[in-house]
């Protein structure tokens, strides 16, 4: 397997690692601003900012599977694999102008790399201007050199001096390690006084051990007690437990006595599962939890669910038990399809009279529409039936407004109807961001005026 497994890991292993240092879809799925992205992260001494550097869905790679599959029927013993042919073949990939080219002819070139020819392939690739080498032809070198010399693929990417890129290529080169020898690159962690739970290498290595014994690198990922590296290491492990069929997963975690880890398992195989298959998903679930009680994982079934089919996944949603769970599954589902179809999502929401179950899927419709229809977003915001909650929403969408078209967003709010309090923490916070951006050396000031206390505007159609 290990021989052409830069193929497989391609189609997969970036948005693996994105995972490691990205808010994924576990963080970024609610809509709410309230989550400010980016965290930040000290790995030996070097300080790393946890930002969106591309996500799974940005990446070229899911168009490589089905060239992977023709790539991997040839006879590559034919090949010539001198450190000059590799060489050769790499830098005409590396010149192509066409994306898709480029890519293929990289990893065709690096399936090739060996311990006969690494070090030239390096030294080539370090000689060439550093435009031409990007990120990722860097993380197929690193991934394949780790397959045969893990260590010397970790010294490697302990050498660059950028920050995030070093921390990015130890992650490829520990989860390539791990598909063999998970303990190794434990050990190594370890040895570099990085065995420590917040550290974004640990999901990495869970992946590539979840390849040879996903049930075992599994219960390794639930038991970790940091929140974040836990919801990513179950992430990863669960796209390898999410082929079994429904009665093998069910069997398995039925047979966890722990409750918590039992809980984590299923929410993370739901969320898996419900991405390629919603209705195994919901078998799934219904085999785990007939009652529906577990507001999490019936949430990650919505969104996934409702990537295909929004309208059924409405229909099941309006079908469960009030409570926590149906208000979890409604704030999935007009998440995920805000972002889709924010026309059909809010035709669907607008079937529905103002109520408190409601008013949190609506603040999320709101934050989702509010960069391509303010206006609309603050009608929505205003609809909300918890006072504060609305004055939250219509703050923040306002704020966000006036950043962005000061002139019509001030017009709206001469005009409109809203609660004072709105107007007036509007442009606290606008002063707040006009003095911050004319410290950076410009900026506009301004005010706008009052307007009749009321409670807010209606929402569209109602």
């Amino acid at each position: 397997m290990k021989g052409l497994s830069i193929i497989g890991w391609a189609t997969a292993w970036v948005a693996t690692v994105s995972l490691a240092f990205v808010a994924g879809r576990w963080s970024s799925g609610s809509g709410d601003p309230s989550s400010t992205p980016g965290s930040t992260q000290t790995i030996t001494g070097t300080e790393v900012v946890l930002e969106d550097i591309g996500g799974e869905d940005e990446s070229p790679l899911e168009h490589v599977s089905e060239w992977g599959a023709d790539f991997a029927q040839e006879d590559i013993n034919s090949l010539d694999m001198s450190p000059e042919a590799v060489i050769n073949r790499l830098k005409a990939a590396l010149d192509s102008d066409n994306p898709l080219e480029r890519m293929q002819g990289i990893l065709a070139a690096l399936q090739n790399l060996s311990a006969d020819n690494v070090e030239e392939v390096v030294a080539a690739l370090e000689d060439l201007p550093r435009r031409d080498v990007d990120g990722r032809t860097l993380s197929y070198l690193v991934y394949q050199w780790a397959s045969f010399d893990p260590e010397g693929a970790l010294n490697y990417a302990n050498e660059r001096n950028d920050g995030r890129s070093q921390v990015f290529l130890t992650a490829t080169a520990l989860r390539s390690w791990a598909e063999t020898d998970h303990v190794a690159a434990l050990d190594w962690l370890n040895d570099q006084g990085l065995m420590t739970e917040a550290n974004p290498y640990l999901p990495g290595i869970v992946a590539g051990w979840a390849e040879q014994d996903p049930m075992t690198a599994a219960l390794y990922a639930a038991s970790l007690e940091n929140d974040q590296m836990r919801q990513r290491s179950l992430s990863g492990v669960a796209r390898e437990l999410a082929t079994q069929d429904v009665l093998q997963l069910t069997a398995w975690l039925n047979g966890i006595t722990d409750d918590s880890t039992r809980a984590d398992l299923t929410v993370a195989l739901t969320d898996q599962i419900s991405r390629d298959d919603p209705q195994k998903s919901l078998e799934f679930l219904q085999a785990m939890d007939p009652s529906m009680e577990n507001p999490r994982a019936v949430r990650e079934l919505v969104q996934g669910w409702t990537e295909n089919d929004p309208a059924t996944a409405a229909e099941f949603v309006m079908n469960l038990p009030e409570g926590d769970t149906r208000t979890q599954g409604l704030q999935a589902l007009v998440n995920q399809w805000a972002r889709n179809d924010p026309v059909g999502a809010g035709e669907w929401l607008n079937q529905f009279p103002p109520s408190p179950e409601l008013d949190q899927p609506v603040a999320t419709y709101a934050y989702q529409v509010q960069r391509a229809d303010p206006e609309g977003a603050m009608s929505w915001a205003g609809s909300i039936t918890d006072e504060d909650m609305r004055s939250q929403v219509m703050v923040e969408v306002g704020t966000r407004w006036m950043v962005r078209d000061r002139e019509t967003a001030t017009a709206y709010f001469e005009t409109q109807p809203m609660a004072p309090e709105v107007k007036t923490q509007v442009e606290n916070r606008l002063a707040e961001f006009d003095a911050r951006r004319a410290n950076q050396g410009g900026g506009r000031g301004g005010q706008f005026g009052g307007g009749r206390p009321s409670g807010g505007g209606g929402r569209p159609g109602g």
